[in-house]
């Protein structure tokens, strides 16, 4: 957010590229797969339970992405709108919450 407040546009463009790779697609498709997998080799939840945890974590981390699109959006070209992607960053912390209780949920 100190990015924002500063209006570090190329940086925050740098930022919101980086997160998709390093987070969302390392972190959050990493654990979405690992969690499917164990699930499917454990045996603990049918096909369709697994299907439903699968779309809803996949929904989440598309989100995301989704997220930091609009981020990014915010401080190309000329104009900023700091304002809109603090709103968006909001929206992303909870979906992230959001997933992490998903898997939480799952594991338990």
């Amino acid at each position: 957010m100190s990015l924002i407040a500063a209006n570090s546009r190329a940086e925050i463009l740098e930022f919101t590229k980086n997160w998709d790779l390093e987070f969302r697609k390392a972190r959050m498709v990493s654990c979405r797969r690992a969690l499917l997998k164990s699930l499917k080799d454990g045996g603990s939840t049918t096909a369709e339970e697994t299907e439903k945890i699968s779309a809803t974590l996949t929904a989440l981390a598309n989100a995301v992405t989704f997220d930091l699109i609009a981020i990014n959006k915010c401080f190309r070209g000329e104009a900023s709108d700091s304002i809109k992607a603090l709103e968006y960053i909001k929206v992303m912390e909870g979906e992230i919450a959001e997933f992490v209780r998903a898997c939480e949920a799952t594991v338990i």
